[in-house]
């Protein structure tokens, strides 16, 4: 492992985005495979927790401000979807939506956002 991976790890707010791609991978491992509507929101939700990590290391590694607040505005908006996603589990009648909606997915996600805008402070 390089030196710059392992300041990226050690980074809060890297942790935290790990935490929620974590969280969202359990929620997508919940997903009923035959139904290909949720299959497909969860691979969204995937995929916006994968965009957060790799923005985030993107960021660390330019030094440039534009790039920096370009890929804050990409991290927020995936949040976001990531945050917003439980109306359409409701929408199609995903049985586990109680899970996301607990306290869990729902702190860590807004949890996160908070301190992204600390960060860039």
């Amino acid at each position: 492992m390089k030196d710059y991976e392992k300041d990226l790890e050690r980074m809060p707010l890297y942790q935290k985005a790990d935490e929620i791609f974590n969280t969202v991978q359990e929620i997508a491992d919940l997903v009923p495979e035959e139904n290909e509507y949720l299959q497909s929101i969860a691979s969204h939700m995937v995929g916006d927790a994968m965009i957060i990590q790799a923005k985030i290391a993107g960021a660390e590694a330019g030094d440039l401000y534009d790039i920096r607040m370009e890929n804050a505005a990409i991290i927020r908006k995936a949040a976001r979807d990531i945050l917003v996603v439980d109306h359409a589990f409701e929408a199609f009648d995903f049985e586990d939506v109680v899970f996301y909606n607990g306290e869990k997915a729902n702190r860590r996600i807004s949890s996160f956002i908070y301190c992204m805008g600390r960060r860039l402070r």
